[in-house]
């Protein structure tokens, strides 16, 4: 288990390394568990891809609810919604229940094909144009849009996005952070014939409101202990306030003629370190300046 130390010395360690721009938080915790696997093997193998074959997000839930209020609650009240929630603040314990409930309602007015993208990076339409200018709308949005016309089971088109447009994410970030400890990570759910058995199965065998992962769940319930089987899903990041909070590490790491613009930067770092709201926004800023100081060099 990481403590606080452990963190600011894994990320000073990953500093030195990291070339790509990567935002998932789980690099830290994951660079952690690699580093001890290299004491015992050169060889692992991961879950990633389970989750997302076998609908194991909680945001899959979500979008289920999503999906349910949209057809039955008027726009003009879903706005409102928004609106309130955007004035909330939350505290910066790690993805407790306030912060999913405000990320759940800060988005809900939003178009339902575009909810997923939006849970993702937690960035407004407005911090777009706040941060780059007048910019054009991404032709992915469009891929998006049409994967989700071509699918009559929304839920199936919820699973081919986090395939398509989260999973190679996570699998950047683990790869990664087990060859920058020499170990050789297999993500053993990523065979074809497990990704086309999911793809076949009609979604009301492999998604269930009230469970996780449910098909897997049921397969090995006989050879699982019950301590297991029964415990609670845990992402594997870490509470980023840890570091970001840190004002003098963030001041002494970010170098300011990497940020496409530094008064938006330090704007969304003020309101974060008095509200925590933007951390997502934070730690892909950071990484990114990190990985654009250590390729210059």
């Amino acid at each position: 288990k990481m403590n606080n130390r452990d963190i600011i010395k894994t990320f000073f360690k990953i500093k030195k390394k990291i070339s790509f721009a990567n935002g998932d938080g789980s690099l830290i915790p994951s660079f952690f568990l690699f580093q001890n696997i290299k004491k015992k093997t050169n060889v692992s193998n991961g879950g990633d891809g389970g989750d997302e074959i076998f609908f194991g997000y909680i945001t899959f839930k979500a979008f289920w609810l999503m999906n349910l209020i949209k057809k039955i609650i008027p726009g003009f009240f879903l706005k409102l919604i928004s609106k309130i929630s955007n004035k909330i603040n939350v505290n910066e314990n790690y993805i407790n229940f306030p912060k999913k409930l405000k990320l759940f309602t800060k988005y809900i007015d939003k178009n339902l094909y575009n909810i997923n993208s939006y849970w993702i990076n937690d960035f407004s339409t407005e911090d777009e144009m706040d941060l780059f200018g007048n910019i054009k709308k991404h032709s992915e949005f469009k891929k998006i849009m049409k994967i989700f016309n071509q699918n009559d089971s929304k839920m199936r088109f919820c699973q081919i996005f986090y395939l398509k447009y989260y999973l190679p994410l996570i699998l950047d970030k683990i790869d990664n952070a087990s060859m920058m400890n020499s170990v050789e990570n297999r993500s053993i759910y990523l065979s074809k014939e497990f990704l086309n058995f999911s793809l076949d199965q009609p979604i009301r065998k492999i998604f269930n409101i009230f469970s996780s992962k449910k098909i897997l769940v049921n397969l090995l319930n006989n050879n699982l202990k019950s301590k297991i089987d029964k415990k609670p899903k845990h992402g594997f990041a870490f509470q980023k306030s840890i570091i970001l909070k840190k004002k003098n590490l963030i001041r002494e790491v970010i170098d300011t003629k990497f940020l496409k613009n530094p008064n938006f930067f330090n704007k969304k770092y003020e309101e974060y370190l008095s509200n925590n709201n933007n951390e997502t926004y934070i730690w892909n800023e950071l990484i990114l300046n990190i990985t654009r100081q250590n390729l210059e060099n």
